[in-house]
């Protein structure tokens, strides 16, 4: 863990710290922070003092997510609020491709704006990077640091202190499930309505039909934006995997899922980078300075459908003046690169085999 400390300039109060030797800085990530275009994670200014690099954090106005515990009792709805933008800001963090081994998790380290109870999160844009704890860790500190004044709070907390113990790797889907058990309300009822498939009487905010069981409608809560909660009922099943291009290049998949790439005029052809899955044989182009792979639709390049040992943002190619690296983004089962775990930013070479998890894809550059 790095050490952070906290100190008052010119400019007003800041956390700061320095570097390890031989870690670089993450160009694009720290330009993200610096203009403030990451929602939920503190702006960041660096300066080169020899061989490290000095961060700076500006906190002015700000308390730690400690101190706000320590001074603010608890209900089922602030504490639901506080887990919601925990979820909207790490939504905001796989949006913008960051590496969630470099959010720090530390609650003396998480800041809250007393005004508007906002929570913003410090992230340090260097590779390779010491890990800064875990959201695991931090809900526990948020539960047992807290100061809960409702009556019912033993069911609510209690649930989410079962469900860390038995899921040692909480994902965020399981922690938004639990989110929307607390928020969710059932239908009002508003005088009566009748079964459409047995005609039996039943109040209009059923869900269910009470003699034959047929489902009545779906209602869905509505939630705050940026965060994705599943509703009861709602269908899970697989989405068209998003299409990728580039100015010269299209990319057509077929009803197997193996996917073609074609040049504007028509003609197969292979991009500069691409890979080849080996279960499959199909290639996929490597498009964009940050290539992410996965399995959450919407959020990835590519996404790795019907295999559970994917983490749902698993890893980034990343490239650079025309080199390619691979990153795990602290992912589950890891990243490897022909045949070993890796651990920081990785180079590619034309014919690398990467795995993710257990998929297994070769890399190659024209």
């Amino acid at each position: 863990m790095y050490k952070f400390k906290r100190k008052t300039g010119k400019s007003g109060e800041v956390f700061c710290f320095s570097s390890q030797k031989n870690q670089q800085l993450s160009q694009r990530e720290f330009q993200l922070l610096r203009d403030g275009q990451i929602p939920g994670f503190l702006s960041a200014e660096v300066t080169a003092k020899g061989s490290t690099l000095q961060f700076q954090y500006p906190i002015n106005g700000l308390i730690s997510l400690a101190e706000f515990l320590r001074i603010t009792p608890l209900d089922k709805e602030s504490f639901s609020g506080i887990l919601t933008d925990i979820l909207r800001i790490l939504a905001s963090a796989e949006s913008a491709r960051l590496i969630p081994n470099r959010i720090v998790y530390h609650v003396d380290m998480v800041m809250v704006d007393p005004s508007t109870f906002d929570i913003l999160f410090v992230y340090i844009p260097l590779q390779p990077c010491l890990e800064q704890g875990s959201l695991m860790a931090l809900l526990n500190t948020i539960i047992h640091s807290s100061y809960f004044q409702d009556a019912s709070s033993e069911d609510y907390v209690g649930r989410l202190m079962d469900l860390l113990q038995r899921s040692p790797n909480l994902s965020m889907f399981e922690l938004e499930e639990y989110v929307q058990s607390l928020t969710w309300q059932p239908p009002k009822a508003e005088g009566l309505a009748s079964c459409s498939k047995c005609g039996a009487a039943v109040d209009a905010g059923d869900l269910f039909c009470g003699s034959c069981g047929t489902r009545l409608q779906q209602e869905k809560t509505p939630q705050k934006s940026g965060v994705y909660m599943p509703q009861v009922g709602e269908n899970l099943g697989t989405v068209p995997q998003k299409k990728t291009a580039s100015d010269s290049y299209s990319v057509s998949e077929n009803e197997n899922g193996v996917i073609t790439v074609f040049k504007a005029g028509g003609s197969k052809a292979k991009p500069g980078a691409y890979l080849v899955r080996s279960q499959t044989g199909e290639q996929i182009p490597v498009v964009g300075s940050a290539f992410r792979i996965g399995k959450m639709e919407g959020i990835c390049d590519y996404r790795i459908r019907g295999n559970n040992t994917v983490s749902r943002h698993h890893a980034d190619i990343i490239e650079e003046a025309g080199r390619y690296k691979i990153c795990d983004c602290g992912s589950t089962n890891g990243t490897y690169v022909d045949g070993i775990r890796i651990s920081e930013d990785t180079p590619l070479a034309h014919g690398t085999v990467i795995g993710i998890s257990t998929e297994e894809f070769i890399f190659y550059q024209e």
